[in-house]
């Protein structure tokens, strides 16, 4: 389940924003509004699709300070599949199962796990309990419906990583491929062009 969001985009600056606001702001999600809370847990869907690890450490404090709250297991276990961390992803969505086996949003989740790990009959199966519960929120449904219809794409081949040294990039936004197979990467940041 993929939610296009643009690191460093105002969309995704405001998306971060809404989500660490509404427990200090709503004064937690026992007193939150249900609308409050379906976009803060969209938002935080979104995020931990387009940048994880700052959602994930921005999870901590709301998890610090709302142990109990029910679709925090299942956000950060969306975060950890997007990272490849599919132990640590399952071991949320159980615990999440555990407290609640009727949990929708947790069902979803694991329907992308099932999916992610190659299960397809499995994640359809989960997609559907997840379903069955009523209480999927609509964005959830179309991209979990979008999801299982879409196979996962294989990686191919990965080049460099994250940084400003020769092969390493500072955030890429343009690639290209000459007749000679030779593969160019244009960074914004780094205001470079790497062969």
């Amino acid at each position: 389940l993929t939610y296009p969001c643009n690191a460093g985009t105002p969309e995704r600056e405001s998306l971060m924003a809404a989500a660490a606001s509404v427990a200090p702001n709503a004064g937690g999600p026992e007193r939150a509004s249900s609308d409050l809370l379906d976009e803060t847990v969209h938002a935080l869907f979104l995020a931990g699709s387009s940048d994880p690890q700052p959602m994930l450490a921005l999870l901590d404090p709301m998890i610090a300070a709302y142990p109990d709250w029910q679709p925090l297991p299942s956000v950060e276990a969306h975060a950890h599949i997007t990272l490849g961390e599919m132990p640590r992803a399952r071991e949320l969505i159980d615990k999440a199962l555990v407290r609640d086996p009727a949990d929708a949003l947790a069902l979803a989740v694991q329907a992308e796990w099932l999916r992610d790990s190659g299960d397809l009959e499995g994640a359809r199966q989960s997609a559907e309990a997840a379903r069955a519960t009523g209480a999927l929120p609509t964005w959830l449904a179309a991209a979990l419906n979008q999801g299982l219809d879409q196979p996962k794409t294989p990686v191919l081949m990965e080049i460099g990583g994250e940084g400003t040294g020769r092969g390493l990039f500072a955030d890429a936004r343009s690639i290209g491929i000459d007749q000679a197979g030779r593969i160019y990467v244009g960074e914004y940041d780094g205001g470079r062009v790497q062969v």
